[in-house]
């Protein structure tokens, strides 16, 4: 989900991955949520977990 943030924001790795954390409601499980980036919290972005059993992926969009 991390990485669908960045990607999103298009900064690449260039922004450390350790500088945030990804929602909480959806390290409990909830499919989406929005975010903010700690250094650019005016921007707001609606973050989908698309994980199943047999892989992992996530997408994240400007709202």
């Amino acid at each position: 989900m991390k990485e669908a943030l960045i990607k999103a924001l298009g900064s690449g790795f260039s922004l450390n991955p350790s500088g945030f954390e990804v929602p909480e409601p959806m390290l409990h499980g909830d499919r989406t949520s929005v975010f903010q980036f700690p250094h650019a919290p005016s921007r707001s972005w609606y973050l989908t977990d698309l994980s199943e059993e047999r892989f992992a992926a996530a997408f994240a969009h400007r709202m």
